[in-house]
């Protein structure tokens, strides 16, 4: 079968062999996948008939290996063409026979060049001689074909109807028939004879070859990819769901994680952080045994009084200490203590404290002075009088003053009182929603002699939120039970203590 362009400047020469076996490696590729079957390319082996003109005679073909990752289209993959250079390199060394082409198949689309051939041509089919061959199956019986060659750098083709390989030159001769030898039996009667239907061999229809660039050829290119689009759909659908599954899985681990935190409820300290306001200042105190453990290495403590940010960093020593006083300068004080240990994972307990200005008693008034009374002359004596008062006799004393009222000294505690029974306050939702990082409440507690809470007042004033924790605060305060305070001698005393709540939104 030879091939010749209109102008003659190109000619390409196939046997009827070559011809058949292009059509086997064809049909062997639509049979690899169902409906639009996988496309097969590979090598055009033979002679240059001319130097200068495009002659070439093909007498065989390489068949490149490609793992379709990228679909049923024939694009190599790097490690298909790495297959591909070999086979060029192993042909190059042979001086026989010569690489005169590349050739594929088209399955589902038009014959046309994409991109993928293109790059092809530029990277490994350089020779202005070599031709490109498109094969595209139109029946079980019939191929057509599209010679595409290089002029001025650019691959291009006469623009003719395709060619069509029919099956003149490609038809099989059919096997000879093997004479049927009837076996020796006994003769039947005819009621008892079991007749195979006879076989009927159905036409088999051919489609019609629809020239490109027809309405008809149109149509059934958007049937086609109508077609693919429909066996991706499934694989589009899984993905959708697969990422709408992930989306939801976050989206529900941020609220389980918000809900478990919300849940959680006010924190204590476990440092037994506290503050105290005194006439000196503030001063912080927590328990210096569990603040200097052996694997803490240092620790800071970091006062934020109103605008300004102090850090005070602890050593061992310090720590164990457990006590640190502090003159503020304003009413809104935060004190956080964080020890470090020796992995370097920080822990530790802030407060926010609320400096209740402390009353300043009222000067002493000066005791008005007292005049002496008046010295008054004794009267003379009576004549008549029935008892005669003698001349400077003494006076009657005055009543005696009233003594001042006995003042209570207060008890010295050596002791004081310790917590047995905590009762955190419990929140509504609608609240601890509206809580914004952090809030201190310190309710001032006072403790009778057997350990109960007799009264329970909060510290400071705030906003509806503040009040109501306070309240709850409160509320919680009285049901604490305590060791009560001792003095130096064992004995049991009523004392005052101020406890911290410490709500976390």
């Amino acid at each position: 079968m030879r091939w010749e362009s209109a102008t003659g400047s190109a000619s390409v020469e196939l046997n009827r062999e070559l011809i058949q076996t292009l059509r086997g490696e064809v049909y062997r590729g639509v049979q690899a996948l169902p409906r639009r079957g996988a496309e097969v390319g590979g090598l055009l082996l033979g002679r240059f008939a001319n130097s200068n003109e495009i002659a070439v005679r093909v007498e065989s073909i390489g068949p490149v290996s490609c793992e379709h990752r990228f679909g049923p289209s024939f694009i190599l993959s790097d490690t298909d063409r790495a297959g591909l250079e070999q086979r060029l390199a192993a042909y190059g060394a042979d001086k026989e026979v010569a690489v005169v082409g590349y050739y594929r198949s088209c399955t589902g689309r038009d014959i046309e060049l994409d991109e993928a051939d293109e790059e092809l041509a530029r990277m490994y089919f350089t020779d202005p001689r070599q031709i490109f061959l498109l094969i595209k199956p139109v029946s079980l019986r019939e191929c057509v074909a599209a010679y595409f060659y290089k002029r001025h750098g650019r691959l291009l083709t006469e623009g003719q109807p395709p060619l069509s390989l029919n099956t003149e030159y490609t038809s099989m001769p059919s096997p000879p028939e093997e004479p049927v030898v009837q076996p020796s039996a006994p003769i039947l009667p005819a009621e008892a004879r079991h007749v195979e239907p006879p076989f009927v061999e159905r036409p088999f229809v051919e489609r019609p070859m629809v020239p490109p660039g027809t309405v008809r050829h149109r149509r059934r290119a958007r049937r086609e990819q109508a077609r693919e689009e429909e066996e991706e759909q499934p694989g589009r659908l899984r993905r959708l769901l697969l990422t709408f599954a992930a989306l939801a899985a976050t989206v529900g681990l941020i609220f389980f994680l918000g809900w478990l935190n919300s849940a959680r409820g006010p924190r204590f300290s476990n440092l037994g952080l506290n503050v105290h306001q005194t006439s000196n200042g503030l001063e912080v105190v927590w328990d210096g045994a569990k603040a200097a453990s052996r694997d803490v290495r240092r620790g800071v403590l970091s006062i934020t009084d109103g605008a300004s940010e102090n850090a005070v960093e602890l050593n061992r020593a310090a720590l164990e200490r457990g006590k640190f006083v502090y003159e503020p300068a304003s009413n809104d004080v935060l004190v956080r203590l964080s020890i470090y240990g020796a992995v370097g994972q920080p822990a530790g307990e802030s407060f926010r404290v609320v400096v209740v200005p402390q009353k300043t008693p009222p000067p002493a008034r000066a005791a008005p002075a007292i005049e002496p009374p008046p010295q008054i002359a004794p009267a003379p004596p009576s004549v008549n009088a029935a008892a005669h008062v003698k001349a400077g006799a003494p006076r009657m004393p005055p009543p005696p003053s009233a003594k001042p009222a006995h003042q209570q000294t207060p008890v010295a505690i050596a002791v004081p009182a310790r917590t047995t029974h905590e009762v955190r306050p419990g929140i509504s939702e609608g609240i601890r929603s509206r809580i914004r990082g952090t809030i201190v409440v310190g309710v001032d507690v006072r403790i009778d002699a057997n350990g109960k809470v007799i009264s329970a007042v909060s510290q400071g004033k705030g906003d509806v939120v503040y009040t109501y924790l306070a309240s709850r605060a409160e509320e919680a305060a009285k049901l604490w039970r305590f060791d009560p305070a001792r003095t130096k001698d064992g004995i049991r005393v009523a004392s005052t203590k101020t406890v911290y709540f410490v709500f976390k939104g």
